[in-house]
């Protein structure tokens, strides 16, 4: 698969820094912003198909019921005895 140009908009300081951290890794800007776009969109599809299967278990009535979130609750709770 071949590469292909992107043209966006960048904030001005985003951009400066963008250029510095391009310096002190030797690598091009181009290569960095196309490495940040690439785990954007994997972690935000993934982010999307987990939200997706939640709403599709709930609408299925697949609850924990109270007594497992009562435990899971208990485990995060600070100990009351200091």
């Amino acid at each position: 698969m071949g590469d292909r140009v992107l043209t966006l908009n960048v904030e001005d300081e985003t951009l400066a820094r963008l250029e510095a951290l391009a310096r002190e890794t030797g690598r091009s800007s181009e290569q960095l912003a196309g490495e940040a776009l690439k785990q954007y969109v994997e972690y935000e599809g993934w982010k999307a198909h987990k939200i997706r299967d939640a709403v599709r278990r709930a609408d299925a009535g697949e609850f924990v019921s109270d007594e497992e979130m009562q435990a899971v609750f208990d485990r995060y709770r600070p100990d009351a005895s200091g």
